[in-house]
């Protein structure tokens, strides 16, 4: 429950910043600036975890296959 309402403050709190002023302090077009540096490397990173994870996931199931072959010869 305690997640629940600090996870909506933080949304409103994010919403005012991004929309509104704070002690005569714009910020949404310095959040804007921020967010075009971050989604481009945040979309490398995120696509080399995927990559690795999706060559993990192919070499677990090649191994399987390999131990399943072993205990059918068996």
């Amino acid at each position: 429950m305690v997640a629940l309402i600090l996870g909506i403050i933080a949304a409103l709190m994010g919403i005012f910043f991004f929309t509104g002023t704070l002690f005569g302090i714009a910020w949404g077009a310095p959040f804007l600036t921020v967010l075009k540096g971050f989604i481009p490397p945040a979309l490398i990173l995120g696509g080399i975890i995927a990559i690795g994870v999706g060559i993990s996931g192919v070499k677990g199931k090649m191994a399987e296959k390999k131990v399943a072959k072993e205990k059918k010869e068996k």
